[in-house]
């Protein structure tokens, strides 16, 4: 699409003005994109967001939006503001081209430097594909706009780069899946009062290590994730999570009269799914906001957290205190636990239909099967676009001289689209390698990046996880020496075997890392969870009682999954 500069003119006129002023209209009028998804999910709603620069002597008006025939009509709006501009006249689809013209009436005094938000959804569709959205400034009269619209289709489509005031973006459009997952609906105008019951409110503090997550998708404005805050300056709490009217994610903590914030720069109500945490760990006083599964802001809890008291209020979801900053948009999976995490456990967040991690006190899946934990007003439920994850397993990296192949797994119900193979030379600064593509039938994956041992004595992998609609997830990276070097792990056998009706389970960690311990049958049913978290470095033994399970006889399987691989030993049991 490409755009005219109207004056008020004939339409020879404005098309003879565009080829012999194109370099002052560029030195007057530029779009800049500020953020914009990479991937949107149709049937939901995303936003774009970009500036406008403008000099005193523009007379630009307007700015016109080329979007493809099955877009709904999209909003514009100011970033941080509540009112919208009009379209002045959307033009019927073009015969040549299949997309719609939207004309927005701009202010004489809308400032350069705000930028301006645009909310656009697109109709189901078959099959993903590429779409451009186009936009150009454009000086129009409300008499005019039908006549820009409808007679100069041709030229909004006909190629000519040095048009000023003219932006194209190109996004990826992928149909809704709609999966058995379920997620909460949250509507602003319903002012729904959903909390927490006081009862667990005293496990979240500032004296003690908590971690509080959830995963969300909006793009609406001010608004509260989760918060613990009464909205009087006189009382502390610990946490408040809010999306600013610039966007962006905050997170707070307050002492009476005083609080602390922490920002991520990252604009996040774009419509697609984000994973956001805050952790706290009493013994460091360190507080860490995180997004997507990277910190955004850290600080420490000063003195002032010795005199920190608060009377147990509800923890409150989606509004601050029932009464005001309701969310708009979707939750799910929304955990509180008794510690804080760890940076690997929160840089690949998973989903899943049930957690049983011990420190775990508070657990909301929006699950149309399990009772909500929640008590007050109750958010509709909805069919998600975000998929209970299938878990990564046994990412490997087998040596052959220099030459390295990766292999892992990954099966199960998911949103994913692709994998990213991505390598470093410092563990730091990672460069992607190739993109292999998800196959729902295909469980097991392998990739050969021949001459790697070459390039140093140690290198490190990833993989990124590609979702439309969803921010992208990492797996831990593995770091690959080419000398000899220690397990990162070790599996030992069972103590005593055969047993009856208890043995105890050994392992040793070379370094910390998230682990999964479970029991088997022989056809491959697990019939016992002994062990699901993150764990430093270090020995471990776990008791194992055959009678707490009800097993009979025979021989069994223990199997221990790490970051690093997995390994399975065998035990019999007898009776």
């Amino acid at each position: 699409m490409h755009c005219i500069r109207l004056h008020y003119a004939p339409l020879l006129t404005v098309v003879a003005a565009l080829f012999f002023l194109p370099s002052l209209l560029k030195a007057q009028e530029e779009i800049s994109i500020l953020h914009a998804p990479k991937s949107v999910v149709s049937e939901e709603e995303f936003s774009v967001v970009f500036s406008l620069t403008r000099s005193a002597s523009d007379s630009s008006n307007a700015l016109v939006v080329s979007l493809p025939k099955y877009f709904q009509t999209p909003r514009l709006a100011r970033l941080g503001g509540s009112t919208a501009f009009q379209v002045i006249r959307p033009q019927l689809p073009s015969p040549q081209s299949g997309r719609v013209q939207f004309v927005f009436q701009l202010p004489d005094s809308l400032p350069t430097y705000q930028p301006l938000c645009l909310t656009a959804r697109s109709a189901d569709i078959n099959l993903p594909k590429s779409e451009r959205l186009n936009f150009c400034l454009a000086s129009v009269s409300r008499q005019e706009a039908g006549r820009l619209t409808l007679s100069s289709a041709a030229l909004f489509d006909a190629p000519n780069n040095t048009i000023a005031g003219q932006k194209n973006l190109t996004i990826l459009l992928t149909p809704k899946t709609r999966t058995d997952n379920f997620a909460g609906q949250f509507d602003s105008t319903a002012r729904l009062n959903a909390h927490l019951a006081t009862t667990r409110t005293p496990l979240l503090s500032l004296s003690r290590s908590f971690t509080a997550e959830l995963w969300f998708r909006t793009v609406a404005l001010d608004g509260i994730l989760l918060s613990s805050w009464s909205g009087s300056e006189s009382d502390g709490y610990p946490l408040e999570l809010e999306i600013g009217r610039d966007g962006t994610l905050a997170s707070f903590f307050g002492f009476p009269f005083s609080f602390k914030k922490l920002h991520s720069n990252r604009f996040i109500a774009d419509g697609v799914w984000h994973h956001c945490a805050v952790t706290l760990d009493s013994a460091s006083g360190a507080v860490h906001l995180y997004l997507d599964g990277i910190v955004q802001d850290s600080t420490r809890l000063g003195i002032e957290r010795r005199t920190f008291t608060t009377r147990p209020t509800p923890i409150y979801i989606g509004s601050r205190n029932g009464r005001e900053k309701f969310f708009h948009g979707e939750a799910d999976e929304i955990k509180i636990y008794r510690r804080a995490k760890r940076a690997s456990e929160l840089f690949n967040p998973e989903l899943y239909d049930q957690d049983d991690d011990p420190t775990i006190v508070f657990y909301e899946s929006f699950s149309s099967s399990q009772r909500s934990m929640l008590v007050g007003d109750k958010p509709s439920l909805s069919r998600s676009s975000l998929a209970v994850a299938a878990r990564l397993k046994n990412l490997r990296a087998e040596i052959s001289g220099s030459d390295v192949w990766l292999s892992w797994e990954f099966s199960g119900q998911s949103d994913i689209s692709s994998f990213t193979v991505e390598r470093s030379l410092n563990g730091v600064q990672f460069q992607p390698l190739s993109t292999i593509d998800y196959r729902a039938t295909q469980g097991f994956y392998r990739f050969f990046d021949r001459n790697a041992g070459e390039l140093g004595k140690v290198v490190f992998y990833r993989l990124r996880k590609n979702t439309a609609g969803r921010s992208a997830t990492y797996t831990g990276a593995i770091k690959i020496g080419l000398a000899e070097t220690k397990p990162s792990f070790r599996l030992f056998q069972n103590t005593p075997n055969p047993f009856n009706p208890s043995t105890t389970i050994s392992y040793e960690l070379a370094e910390g890392a998230t682990v999964e311990l479970y029991v088997y049958n022989t056809l491959g049913t697990e019939v016992a969870r002994v062990k699901r978290g993150f764990q430093p470095a270090g020995r471990y033994t776990f008791f194992f009682n055959a009678a707490d399970y009800d097993l009979s006889s025979g021989i069994y399987l223990y199997r221990l999954q790490t970051d690093f691989g997995a390994e399975t030993r065998k035990m019999i049991l007898m009776k």
